[in-house]
């Protein structure tokens, strides 16, 4: 048994094998954590359309700040670099669980593979003893029935 499997997977590992994450700063546990993502943004059906959505999501634009061109650039960058940062988290917390799940998805393909090859096995050898039936009842069976039957 793998000893190594059931010890946490640090996220510098995750992203060694995932390396399409977003690196932005060295990484720890309490970076990762959902509860740094606002809670606005884990709801299952965020409508942005909805007024106090939309503010919550972009405090900026409710203020008078949207005459300041400059201030729109540096609001919306740094925006978007939280948002990068929440996907980030999303990103390697997804990346944990299917490393968490990995072995076992891959424990259940080697036993559903082994499954089917006795399947198969059991198959055939139900063919060959109901072939083998069929002749016992054909050759020895009916014969004596009918021999019985005449007399």
């Amino acid at each position: 048994m793998n000893l190594n499997a059931n010890r946490p997977i640090t996220p510098n590992e995750l992203l060694q094998n995932f390396p399409n994450l977003r690196k932005v700063k060295p990484l720890d546990r309490m970076q990762f954590d959902l509860s740094n993502i606002p809670k606005i943004f884990l709801t299952p059906n965020l409508d942005l359309s909805q007024k106090d959505n939309f503010y919550a999501v972009f405090p900026f634009t409710k203020s008078g700040l949207l005459n300041e061109d400059s201030n729109i650039v540096i609001n919306v960058k740094q925006m978007q670099e939280k948002l990068s940062h929440y996907l980030d988290i999303v990103e390697v917390r997804i990346a944990e669980q299917v490393a968490s799940k990995s072995q076992a998805f891959f424990h259940a393909m080697t036993s559903h593979d082994a499954l089917m090859e006795q399947l198969t096995q059991t198959i055939t050898v139900l063919k060959a003893l109901r072939k083998n039936i069929h002749q016992v009842d054909k050759y020895l069976v009916n014969d004596s029935l009918e021999i019985l039957s005449k007399l």
